[in-house]
């Protein structure tokens, strides 16, 4: 929200319902024309939006040129940098460039290094060629309960209850090491490199 065009509280809230409303009409009539059972094998039903949940209390978001770049996010580091120092187009990657990040609390950085971590550690279980983390962030939600987590695995084996369950276990176990990974950051224990 562009503070300049925001009187009120009431009117940023009348804004903030504009914008939910306005998406999930649209994201209704998206699944309308494809069932969503058909393309993510999820059960139909409304669309779950939120705008601006970092809110909290009287501290609402509000901007003065519409950006992020007035709080230092410009993404100045650029997009080609990547932890492990490979650009690699034919395989899963991260656009997020993590050098130069807030080692405390920018999930870019954190996410990519930790789903690294957990790659590696996924690719050592029998069978395992390959592994790819994939975790997405939601803001105002803590770092260690990402909205979505998924595990991408090729090689010689077979999805068993039992391989899940190693796959989730090892993914459960970075997650909850948020807190001593950033602490790792901070003390210089932990390079991006």
């Amino acid at each position: 929200m562009v503070s300049r065009f925001i009187g009120s509280r009431q009117e940023y809230e009348e804004a903030r319902l504009a914008v939910r409303q306005a998406v999930e009409r649209k994201a209704e009539s998206w699944f309308e024309k494809e069932p969503r059972e058909e393309r993510y094998g999820a059960e139909s039903g409304s669309v779950e939006v939120h705008v601006n949940c970092a809110d909290a209390g009287e501290n609402i978001y509000l901007t003065v040129t519409g950006t992020s770049i007035e709080m230092g996010d410009d993404g100045a580091t650029g997009r080609g940098n990547r932890g492990n120092g490979l650009i690699t187009p034919m395989r899963p990657m991260t656009m997020e460039a993590i050098a130069g990040k807030n080692p405390v609390s920018h999930v870019g950085k954190i996410y990519n290094v930790l789903a690294q971590k957990a790659a590696a550690e996924i690719a050592e279980l029998d069978g395992v060629k390959e592994a790819y983390v994939t975790l997405v962030s939601k803001i105002g939600s803590p770092i260690s309960q990402p909205l979505l987590r998924g595990v991408q695995i090729s090689g010689d084996l077979q999805m068993t209850p039992n391989m899940e369950s190693k796959v989730d276990a090892i993914l459960d176990f970075w997650l909850e090491s948020t807190d001593a990974l950033v602490e790792q950051f901070v003390k210089g224990k932990l390079t991006i490199y």
